[in-house]
């Protein structure tokens, strides 16, 4: 087990009887020279497809699986495609017209938490289309979740977009 350096110090003070101001102080400087840990992953990396629809199809991103139906209360994102069903005209909107959805640059890199969040807080929109093969955006859920999607494979002309999807614990 990894015991971190205020666990340490604790345990020090406890062992020598040694308590006070001093220990709280010391802690406190090398709790702000160490960044907070990222949150956990709640959910992936991991492959999911949704069925194109021209009356689209909700994603649920707060869920321990995501879930994706016709009509989901609260969910996170919507992907609809123009009245012929196919992925050419395909596009995900954040729910109740938010700006919840960020657009990544071209990387074959996986997206960081940190990196979504920064994303989401500089270029948060309300559409993301062109979801083309190797698209990658980045959500903030209704519960304060992160989430990066990359989409894997969206074939012209086909009826489904697969995408790899991690979800990522809120901050505490």
């Amino acid at each position: 087990m990894l015991v971190s350096q205020h666990d340490n110090t604790t345990n020090a003070s406890a062992q020598s009887g040694v308590s006070g101001q001093a220990t709280g102080t010391s802690t406190r400087r090398s709790e702000a020279s160490h960044p907070a840990a990222a949150p956990k992953v709640v959910f992936g990396p991991a492959e999911i497809e949704i069925r194109t629809s021209a009356y689209g199809q909700d994603v649920e991103l707060d869920t321990a699986k995501p879930m994706v139906e016709e009509t989901i209360k609260g969910a996170d994102l919507t992907m609809t495609s123009a009245g012929d069903g196919i992925t050419d005209s395909a596009k995900f909107f954040g729910k109740n017209a938010t700006h919840t959805l960020a657009p990544l640059p071209s990387s074959s890199a996986d997206a960081t938490e940190a990196e979504c969040t920064r994303s989401l807080q500089k270029n948060a929109t309300m559409e993301v289309d062109g979801l083309v093969q190797g698209r990658r955006l980045c959500v903030r859920t209704d519960e304060g979740r992160t989430a990066y999607i990359q989409v894997v494979s969206s074939p012209p002309g086909g009826h489904a977009v697969k995408i790899a999807l991690t979800v990522w614990d809120t901050r505490s």
